[in-house]
């Protein structure tokens, strides 16, 4: 079946936000919204540690990631001193109103002093569709995928030590990571979590996170479960602008690696990097193939970044991995099949307040599963996600994302809807026809970011959804299967710790 929109001002919209990226390039230092720290070094940190940075106040993949959270530790003040009259010691004075607090003060004191801090965030959002879908579902939008429904989308909680060779040539640290909620679903490894969630059904435990690291003077090793550092977008909510995430983070990248990354600042501009890993969110060798199978193929991923003198900056990162292939035949050469993804991110700002990402994707794999019903299919999944911020003033920043995403053989994206039979782990489709989309999907989000105050910000925004091509089933990605278009009203309500 043949779905073709017709030519309206979302076509307008398409070819005007392709032709964005020429005018990204053009000027500036780039600071993220009200954020101290510019995203040209929060790149460049992303892949010194391998892993993605958060902004200064909500730490996170910045794509990719280790993350830096002094900003959620909690502000103490010094004891007021006693006064001439020997009358006793005032408590210790609270944190100044416009500064953060955190929860670091309940980790013992020799925990501190070693350099350990704990932080976490709350996030409930909701998405008002208007078409009010039956199914309940807002098809391949994911994150806040329930139409008019209050969710916690994720109750996250971090342990770190982060590493330094400032003052000293070797340094051992790590990280972990609990996250419980809807977003759970979604960021799981295959073979980790699954003794823990049980029957659990819409609210998950993921475990996304626990790693050490080994820090040698400019070189850094990161070993064990950890977020990947591909693209823009990342796992934890508070390092995104927007609470809904693009078809390219959701359908085209991975979100956990399990294995080791290098990186090697090799100049003050220069970071690369490179490690052995399990593929995409695998943890102990299985994937998810028809057969239930185990797999020992070892995966290749690689990064750099460089930041300019202007203080913009370019990140690549390369994934190879032998990935499930969906057609199950019981022939190991068949099962899995060689899977290469790249990212690129530059950023750049273009005024003192008005800043720019551009991001492009670009993936592959040999033989997979034809849902247009060939024995297999070579795929391909490639698109450019941009981003506009523009600082109103230092608690108010407004947002615009353009993307397009093509899933070319119609392998990548399917519409989510869980299915809760028994024995499914809910993330399986049902009635199971949405699937299939060879075509391009179109999405551009738009609204602010207001900070209420350093510990809880309020992300409303506006979405519309578009596609255009055919589906293998028939069935339209939107409003239950009937639709090519949707437009969404999100907003979330974060508090950080």
């Amino acid at each position: 079946m043949q779905v073709v929109l017709p030519k309206s001002w979302r076509a307008r919209l398409a070819r005007a936000g392709v032709t964005l990226g020429a005018l990204g390039c053009l000027a500036g230092n780039f600071v993220y919204g009200n954020d101290a720290v510019t995203l040209a070094e929060q790149a460049k940190q992303r892949l010194q540690n391998g892993a993605a940075s958060a902004p200064a106040q909500t730490p996170a993949k910045s794509t990719y990631e280790v993350y830096q959270v002094s900003s959620l530790t909690s502000q103490d003040g010094a004891p007021i001193p006693a006064t001439t009259y020997e009358a006793p010691a005032a408590p210790a004075a609270e944190a100044p109103a416009d500064e953060p607090w955190g929860i670091k003060s309940f980790l013992p004191q020799g925990m501190q002093d070693n350099g350990f801090t704990i932080g976490g965030w709350t996030a409930v959002g909701v998405t008002l569709n208007p078409q009010g879908p039956r199914d309940g579902y807002n098809g391949p939008v994911t994150w806040q995928d329930q139409s008019n429904k209050l969710t916690l989308n994720q109750q996250y909680l971090f342990l770190e030590k982060a590493t330094s060779t400032e003052n000293k040539d070797f340094d051992i640290g790590g990280r972990a990571d609990i996250m419980y909620g809807t977003d759970a679903r979604f960021t799981r490894a295959y073979g980790l979590e699954d003794s823990i969630n049980g029957s659990q059904q819409q609210y998950l435990t993921a475990l996304p996170q626990f790693y050490a690291e080994v820090a040698y003077k400019r070189t850094k090793t990161k070993i064990g479960h950890f977020y990947s550092p591909v693209g823009y977008f990342v796992v934890p909510t508070t390092g995104n602008f927007f609470n809904t995430l693009p078809y390219t983070f959701q359908y085209g990248e991975p979100f956990t690696h399990t294995g080791f990354l290098t990186t090697y600042q090799a100049t003050d501009n220069l970071a690369i990097g490179g490690g052995l890993i399990r593929g995409w969110d695998n943890y102990d060798g299985r994937y998810a193939d028809l057969l239930g199978r185990v797999s020992g193929h070892v995966g290749a991923l690689g990064t750099l970044t460089y930041t300019f003198e202007d203080k913009s900056s370019l990140g690549l990162v390369w994934v190879w991995s032998k990935e499930p292939t969906g057609i199950g035949s019981g022939d190991s050469r068949r099962d899995t099949s060689n899977r290469f993804l790249q990212t690129l991110v530059y950023q750049r700002a273009l005024s003192d307040s008005v800043n720019y990402v551009f991001q492009s994707d670009y993936g592959q794999q040999s033989g997979v599963f034809d849902n247009f019903g060939g024995p297999s299919v070579g795929a391909k999944w490639y698109g450019v996600n941009q981003y506009l911020f523009w600082k109103q003033n230092d608690a108010l920043t407004w947002g615009l994302n353009f993307e397009w995403f093509r899933d070319e053989q119609g392998v990548r994206v399917g519409g989510f809807q869980p299915n809760f039979a028994p024995g499914n782990d809910g993330l399986g489709l049902s009635p199971g026809n949405r699937y299939g989309y060879a075509g391009n999907f179109y999405q551009i989000t738009m609204g602010p970011k207001w900070t209420v105050t350093p510990n809880f910000f309020i992300r409303p925004n506006l979405r519309f959804d578009w596609y255009s091509g055919k589906a293998a089933t028939g069935a339209l990605p939107y409003d239950d299967g009937t639709k090519g278009t949707q437009t969404l009203f999100a907003t979330d309500f974060v508090l950080t710790y």
